[in-house]
Parts: structure tokens; sequence; C-alpha cells
């Protein structure tokens, strides 16, 4: 499902400018591939930076058990998210039951192999979601949505754009960027069993 404006441009503008300035405080790290203690960089594969966000974290701190305390704009984004979360149990019976967040910064050239974002020994993660905040974004600063099916489809990461999908079914990546991009991505997860 892809759905514009899910937030107002603005929104987005006010999301893209607190995930800038954690950007430019350090808040960012490389990104890794794998599950659990497993995790390898691997920029061959995935070369994003990404900020995970734990609302349990203390706001003093660098970090907290899972990574930094959302500012206002992400904490509104989550509750909203949450809305979501709810209406898709109550509209699929889905039990999901938690959400999980990161911001991803992709810097020109930056790209993401195609991936499932299920692992193959945990199917907790049933929908993923990608919440894009690039204002003015172009067909040449490249950088879409690749959902491979029959046809492929591209999705450009135009502001205020929502995008969700069933986590272990919806083969993705992102395609080479060629200007600065930013989004706010995770998962849906069901409950443990």
């Amino acid at each position: 499902m892809v759905k514009d404006l899910w937030h107002s441009l603005n929104d987005a503008r006010v999301l893209q400018a607190e995930l800038a300035w954690l950007h430019g405080h350090g808040r960012f790290s490389a990104s890794r591939i794998g599950n659990g203690v497993v995790r390898t960089e691997m920029s061959a594969v995935r070369s994003d930076d990404v900020c995970w966000f734990d609302v349990d974290a203390d706001a003093d701190a660098d970090s907290g058990r899972r990574g930094v305390k959302p500012g206002p704009a992400v904490t509104a984004f989550l509750d909203r998210l949450g809305d979501v979360r709810l209406l898709l149990n109550r509209l699929c019976f889905l039990s999901l039951a938690e959400v999980e967040c990161h911001a991803a910064c992709y810097d020109v050239g930056a790209s993401y192999a195609a991936h499932l974002d299920a692992f193959s020994d945990d199917s907790r993660r049933v929908i993923s979601f990608c919440h894009y905040l690039n204002d003015g974004w172009l067909p040449a600063d490249g950088g879409c949505l690749r959902l491979h099916g029959a046809p492929d489809t591209d999705v450009a990461p135009i502001a205020g754009r929502l995008v969700l999908f069933q986590s272990r079914l919806m083969l993705h990546e992102v395609l080479p960027v060629h200007r600065r991009r930013f989004s706010l991505t995770g998962w849906m997860s069901a409950r443990s069993l």
C-alpha cells in the first residue's frame, strides 16, 4: 500500500529537520545486517546510516537499550503509526504487538540490495513500513524503493509518503541515491509464541 500525504508536507519537513539534527550530532551509525548479536557491516549490501529509536531511553543519555529517545516529531509519528497498527489488527486480525523504528539516511551513492525484512528463524516481523521525508524529490535523485513482483514497482521517496508491505513476502531494495535521502523505516511485529 502506498499512501501519499499521509503526513502533511510541513509535518514531513519537521520530521526531516529532527532527523537532520540527530545526524549532524552523531546519532546515526553505519547500518549492519543480520539478526540479534550476529550483525555485520556490509556496505556492498547496505550502505545507509541509521539511528534506532527507543521510547524507553533516558533523554539525557546518548542511547537507550536499542537507540535514542525520539524527539517530539518522531514521537508524534510513532503515535500515529500506532493507530495504523491498531487499525490493521482490527481489520486484518494480525495481532501486531509492537513497532520497531529507525531513521535511515542514504547519502549520495548509498543503496540497499534486494532483501526480505523477516529473518528465516524469526517470523515476528509482519508489516514493514517506510515513511519518506524528502521535499522536492525528482526522478533524477534516484533512491526509489523497488518492490519486486510481476511487474517490479519503483516507489519514489517523496515527502509525506507512507509505504506498507508484508515483511516476509515482499522482496525489495533501495536503488542508488543521487541526493541525501531520509526516511523513517521499520516493522510492525506480532507477539512471540
